[in-house]
């Protein structure tokens, strides 16, 4: 039980960076910081790679656009960089055109997105990677 001690006195945005931590332990570091309301922890343990991806597809709805866009800057799941690509918040859809492994047609398909930065970045990142 020396670990779970250890995640009850730490910083919790130093303890999402232990990439050692098993499935468990990621858990219970997400539930200490959001009842604390930490959005920089909720947000790195969104991507950590221990992580269940269910709990990662949850995460993506969150209210805290911190979040998803944290996911979408470093997630592989397609279906979440499809879902994230429409997220209502800009900085979200340019982490979509950000993330090296978001698929040619949702770039493509951002060049016609009602938002000048994210249309350009399209534009140009679609151009570069084609």
């Amino acid at each position: 039980m020396p670990e779970i001690r250890k995640i009850q006195s730490s910083n919790l945005y130093e303890l999402t960076e232990d990439k050692t931590l098993d499935s468990f332990q990621v858990v219970e570091i997400l539930n200490k910081a959001m009842k604390k309301d930490d959005v920089l922890a909720i947000s790195n343990i969104a991507i950590h790679p221990n992580l269940p991806d269910s709990i990662q597809v949850k995460l993506s709805d969150s209210e805290i656009m911190e979040v998803r866009r944290k996911i979408a800057w470093e997630t592989d799941s397609k279906d979440l960089l499809t879902k994230l690509s429409s997220d209502p918040e800009y900085e979200v859809r340019m982490a979509v055109i950000s993330n090296k492994l978001t698929p040619l047609e949702i770039v493509y398909e951002l060049q016609n997105d009602p938002n000048d930065y994210v249309k350009n970045t399209a534009f140009s990142m679609y151009q570069a990677r084609k």
